[in-house]
């Protein structure tokens, strides 16, 4: 009886082993990883809101909490993130401006086919035609280009970063959140 058991529990944990193996890798940057997590965390504390009072409460908490996070702990910066260009454009309001939209999933590593810009973090990059290392870089790209991205979120004078959304609607701030922010270096992810 012993031994039937044993091999009951071995293919048990074959079982097991085979399913973990087939799960795919997320090796994006810890700290790109870490506040995907945090971002996770708001909204699902958003989506638990009983009322629309407890939602707006954790709308508000959620996002001194991600500001917080972005500012205090990643120090505004970010270090080669795994992104994908959705947006290139010259800006319509500002001669020689690059206006760059790179969207990272919340959810696996892959953008949604139907919704692009639903479960990402959008980075929202303007850069000068008289930034040429960044300029040059950019010239080599286009649109759903996988990049690895390094620079920093944008603070206001005060010091704050904006957590905002392009959605009308911001119950679902935390399923399409807005940053806006510098590029200093963007190459493609091979």
């Amino acid at each position: 009886m012993k031994l039937s058991n044993l091999l009951i529990f071995s293919v048990f944990c074959i079982g097991c082993n085979q399913s973990f193996m087939d799960k795919p890798v997320d090796n994006r940057p810890a700290a790109e990883l870490a506040l995907i997590k945090r971002v996770g965390s708001a909204d699902s504390v958003c989506d638990a809101a009983i009322n629309d009072i407890k939602k707006k409460e954790a709308i508000d908490n959620g996002k001194t909490t991600l500001a917080k996070f972005i500012r205090d702990t990643l120090h505004s910066e970010v270090k080669s993130w795994n992104a994908t260009i959705y947006k290139m454009e010259l800006s319509r309001f500002a001669d020689s401006t690059i206006e760059v939209t790179l969207l990272i999933p919340n959810k696996g590593m892959e953008l949604n086919e139907k919704v692009p810009t639903s479960n990402t973090i959008t980075l929202f990059a303007k850069t000068s035609f008289s930034n040429l290392s960044v300029k040059n870089q950019l010239a080599a790209m286009q649109v759903n280009d996988k990049v690895l991205v390094s620079g920093s979120f944008e603070k206001d004078e005060l010091g704050n970063i904006d957590v905002s959304t392009d959605d009308i609607n911001d119950n679902y701030i935390f399923t399409s959140l807005k940053f806006n922010f510098n590029i200093e270096n963007i190459t493609k992810a091979k």
